[in-house]
């Protein structure tokens, strides 16, 4: 299954893909029909063949299994770990860095080399199952999700955390990229008020955005702000 295009799910829904798949257009939430036919007859201009879509049954009860060995592996880095779901976590190596002389960036390479090499309960004795992980590292957890994003499949991006190198990364991000915004607010913000990237709403302000975006533009803030405080709370 690895260069093949698949999906979980079915002919009715898909709920995700693998890489493979993804290049074709095929997407989670997606009906099972219309990424069979992206697979079959691929954009003009994509160099990508014709090709079957595989489709694989879920086992929740499997994904549950190894999802909680992988927290297990990393409480070893953040005991504090908070799960963002089956396949997401949000880790503080503040403390791991500095008993351990590491950099953010080797620490998650660290990261991704053990999850890539241990032997899960679903691999058969002996075996790897090469399973892969997406880091992103950054002053909280808000922005290193949204870097975990920038070098999937199993990469990594560092954002360093001085003001200059965050306002610039957060001024040209899309606004898209911001967890929240889908693409109905998208659509909005672009052909209402002039705004895809997060920069803009930094330019115009309060300036010229009616009151009830000025209120999100505010509770944003003052959210990404807070990220850090809530996790260095919870060690009381």
């Amino acid at each position: 299954l690895v260069e093949i295009p698949f999906a979980i799910g079915g002919i009715g829904m898909i709920s995700t893909a693998n890489y493979v798949a993804r290049k074709y257009g095929v997407r989670s939430a997606m009906p099972g029909f219309i990424g069979k036919v992206l697979c079959s007859q691929p954009p003009p201009g994509s160099n990508l063949p014709p090709t079957e879509l595989t489709f694989v049954g879920s086992d929740f009860s499997k994904y549950t299994t190894i999802s909680n060995q992988v927290k297990t592996l990393l409480r070893e880095f953040d005991p504090y770990l908070q799960s963002g779901g089956i396949d997401e976590c949000y880790l503080d190596v503040t403390g791991y860095m500095k008993e351990h002389g590491l950099s953010g960036a080797e620490v998650a390479e660290q990261i991704r080399g053990r999850i890539r090499e241990h032997e899960w309960d679903c691999a058969e004795k002996g075996k790897h199952t090469g399973l892969t992980a997406s880091c992103g590292v950054a002053a909280n957890a808000r922005l290193a999700k949204i870097c975990s994003d920038i070098n999937k499949p199993d990469g990594q991006y560092v954002l360093p955390s001085n003001r200059d190198a965050i306002l610039t990364f957060v001024s040209t991000l899309p606004i898209r990229k911001v967890g929240g915004i889908g693409r109905v607010s998208e659509r909005m913000l672009q052909e209402v008020f002039g705004i895809s990237q997060c920069g803009h709403i930094l330019e115009k302000k309060s300036r010229n955005l009616p009151p009830s975006l000025s209120k999100v533009n505010r509770l944003f803030a003052e959210s990404w702000a807070r990220v850090g405080e809530h996790h260095a709370s919870r060690r009381g």
